[in-house]
């Protein structure tokens, strides 16, 4: 044994994943006008396998609830309600583009 904390490195894989996969510059994801992340329209320009690695972003998010741990990316709300099932009312339009 090292001495390390294993449940203290998984935590801090997930955020550091997370800070990586949802940045600017990779560029999966977009900032909305008012700062919340929303996908990337063009995502398949920057891989064909966009689609693969927007499931497996799914499943780091999901991973991370579970785990009850906070990582970086603050999703826009229409974007949220949208995987959750739920309608996007005229309200939602002010987290996409606050001049609209």
């Amino acid at each position: 044994e090292d001495g390390q904390d294993a449940g203290g490195l998984f935590p801090e894989f997930l955020i550091k994943l997370s800070e990586e996969a949802f940045s600017k510059e990779i560029g999966y994801f977009v900032e909305s006008t008012t700062g919340f992340l929303i996908p990337n329209n063009n995502s398949e320009q920057i891989s064909e396998y966009h689609l693969t690695i927007f499931e497996f972003l799914g499943f780091i998010v999901g991973i991370s609830i579970i785990n009850e741990i906070k990582i970086w990316p603050k999703f826009a709300t229409f974007f949220l309600n949208n995987i959750l099932g739920y309608n996007n009312g005229f309200n939602e339009v002010k987290n996409f583009d606050q001049d609209l």
